[in-house]
């Protein structure tokens, strides 16, 4: 009996020393902060031309805030171009570490394809880890001038050549709204590299494109607008940019109850901007630390001023916040996506490959 008794006491003795040696290995087993990322490379995913805005917000902003990650890890940026930001967002979701060893920057347009197309996206906006927008502009529909297109409304008796880089992209649907709510003749021609869409402009292969940020004029060609070479037909946010009064704002041009709620939808992504984030699943504390190098940086004096050097204009909104404003757009009432689906149905969307040889910048695999 006493040597049952020893026995069974011999095995618990040794079954708690087992488990107190894994609650033991629990904290070592988990790296700190620092420890993860010392020595460690991490990769930018870019889903925007190279040398578009994307482009430019993602290298400069990932290169700062790396130097504010305990370890400082080493960004390795790497383009995935396709699909209007699909290709990278569907990446980022699915097949990208969700360590924290990874972060990204996709288009501003993916939490209204989820709603609107959702058999084209693999992944659910709500629950990436969204880091931050550093500028929050509003978005415009721009022209060449001296071709007759002086107005909106110019637009609604003659037909305008659009250029736009992908059908989900804003440079395609806000045309493409426009045509059919508010009866405009915009003739939209999808893809354009963004980083073209300006040259074919100003070569008179297209008469505008579809979508820019007014910031992005502002620092990319702020010769064009001092020369008035480009007119703003519309812009499209939350509320009119200081420095465009008279230009109307999509939510502004709503006739109804129904157009005002999906011109508002359109309008929510502005928020979205040119932002970076974190695949889902990425431990918190990991993004957390991601989420204060990005607040540290952008109210860094240094990098403002840098910032202001490379044209890069700072109006960010930050990590916690555009969580929930992301969230809120991902649950939008199931009728206002199905307003705003039949908002984009019913006009011909013309192919860049079907559009003519002269178009010297449409894509080359689309030309062959």
């Amino acid at each position: 009996m006493i040597g049952l008794q020893s026995a069974r006491f011999a095995i618990l003795f040794s079954f708690l020393t087992y488990a107190g040696s894994l609650f033991a290995q629990t904290p070592s087993q988990t790296p700190s902060i620092e420890a993860f990322y010392k020595d460690r490379q991490v990769s930018l995913i870019i889903t925007g031309s190279p040398g578009s805005i994307y482009d430019m917000y993602a290298r400069t902003l990932s290169y700062a805030m790396a130097k504010r990650i305990p370890g400082e890890p080493t960004i390795v940026p790497r383009s995935m171009v396709g699909g209007g930001h699909l290709v990278g967002a569907n990446y980022l979701y699915n097949v990208a570490p969700q360590d924290g060893s990874v972060i990204g920057s996709i288009g501003e347009t993916m939490p209204l394809v989820q709603l609107l197309e959702p058999d084209q996206v693999k992944f659910d906006v709500s629950r990436f880890n969204w880091i931050g927008n550093p500028n929050v502009a509003n978005l415009t529909l721009t022209v060449w001038s001296g071709k007759g297109f002086d107005t909106l409304q110019d637009a609604m008796t003659k037909t305008v050549i659009i250029g736009a880089s992908g059908a989900t992209s804003p440079s395609s649907t806000t045309p493409t709204l426009l045509n059919n709510i508010l009866g405009a003749k915009f003739k939209v021609i999808n893809g354009f590299p963004a980083n073209q869409l300006d040259m074919a402009m100003e070569r008179g292969e297209i008469d505008g494109r579809g979508s820019a940020q007014w910031e992005w004029w502002k620092i990319s060609r702020p010769q064009w607008i001092k020369e008035k070479k480009i007119t703003i037909l519309m812009q499209m946010g939350p509320r009119k940019e200081p420095d465009l009064p008279d230009v109307p704002l999509l939510n502004d041009l709503a006739r109804t109850t129904e157009e005002r709620q999906v011109f508002a939808l359109y309008s929510s992504t502005v928020v979205v901007g040119r932002p970076l984030l974190m695949p889902p699943n990425v431990p918190v504390e990991r993004v957390a630390v991601w989420r204060k190098a990005f607040f540290d940086t952008v109210n860094d004096p240094a990098f403002l001023a840098e910032a202001k050097k490379m044209k890069l204009p700072i109006n960010p909104i930050f990590g916690e916040e555009m969580q929930r404003a992301i969230t809120e757009i991902a649950l939008t009432p199931k009728h206002v996506i199905d307003l705003s689906k039949a908002a984009l149905e019913g006009r011909p969307v013309y192919e860049c490959v079907q559009a003519g040889s002269d178009l010297q910048t449409c894509i080359g695999s689309a030309k062959k």
